[in-house]
């Protein structure tokens, strides 16, 4: 499938879930597009304006209607409206641009290095609850509870971590 938007730069992602109709594409921006047909047809999605200029880098289609973005850079500290890690709220947007779907900012568990983040780089899901979003300088965060909340755990690298895929859920 190609996916060309005139006068959108960045365009960085193309999520299709696989035996799935649902899908998201995000770049900069805070750029999003969805699709909930197998990509005939796309509905363009907006973060909240606070964080419309994050450079989304990956996204994960959780279900047919839900998904995961994460990007930008959070200079050391995840409450920078330039970063985060994003959830879609299930629901499809009508036939019209006034359907308003939302995508909300995650929150991270207490104290749990949000001090210390850097570029989100990569998000996967290894089951419907268990996801992993890694970043710059080893960092990795975890959900168990579908996207709902993020924990910061350790890598044991500081390297740039770019891609992560799951083996199992251990």
């Amino acid at each position: 499938m190609l996916i060309a938007a005139p006068g959108v730069g960045g365009l960085e992602q193309d999520t299709l879930k696989p035996n799935s109709q649902g899908g998201v594409v995000v770049g900069d921006r805070g750029f999003i597009c969805t699709t909930f047909d197998g990509g005939y047809e796309w509905s363009r999605e907006e973060l909240p304006a606070a964080h419309g200029n994050v450079h989304l880098q990956d996204a994960f289609m959780l279900d047919d209607h839900s998904a995961i973005a994460v990007g930008g850079d959070c200079s050391g500290k995840y409450q920078n409206v330039n970063c985060g890690i994003f959830r879609r709220a299930p629901g499809r947007p009508g036939p019209c641009p006034c359907t308003v779907v939302t995508w909300s900012k995650m929150p991270l568990g207490p104290k749990q290095g949000q001090d210390d983040l850097f570029k989100l780089q990569a998000v996967t899901f290894c089951s419907a609850t268990l996801g992993l979003v890694v970043g710059d300088r080893g960092r990795i965060l975890r959900s168990v509870d579908a996207g709902a909340t993020w924990n910061v755990i350790s890598s044991g690298v500081q390297e740039d971590l770019h891609v992560v895929h799951c083996v199992d859920e251990d």
